[in-house]
């Protein structure tokens, strides 16, 4: 499996499209937390820019990108873009963390 960041495709996007993929998964995990294993994933696909969470045993099942040429998808701890309200102890989206994935694959 490989570990994100990569632009082998040679496709960026416009970073506030990332973005809101990626808040948009974050909170669809958040509204279903129970619904995913322990390892869920943020799945990203580096040629088409399609964002979604998945449990890192589908993730393994299922590691080549159906696009041409893709080579292969990008995977993010989904905890790694999530941060605790200190004061209801409630897991909410991480901004800098969502904005770090998102760089990876902007516009240059």
């Amino acid at each position: 499996m490989r570990l994100h960041g990569s632009q082998e495709c040679g496709a960026f996007f416009k970073i506030i499209d990332m973005k809101e993929k990626i808040l948009n998964a974050v909170m669809e995990y958040l509204a279903d937390e129970e619904g995913y294993g322990d390892n869920a994933q943020l799945r990203v696909n580096p040629c088409t820019g399609e964002v979604d969470v998945v449990d890192i045993e589908e993730a393994e099942e299922a590691e080549k990108c159906e696009a041409p040429d893709c080579p292969g998808y990008d995977y993010y701890d989904i905890m790694d873009l999530l941060e605790m309200n200190p004061e209801d102890g409630r897991w909410l989206p991480s901004t800098e963390a969502i904005e770090s994935v998102a760089d990876e694959y902007a516009q240059s």
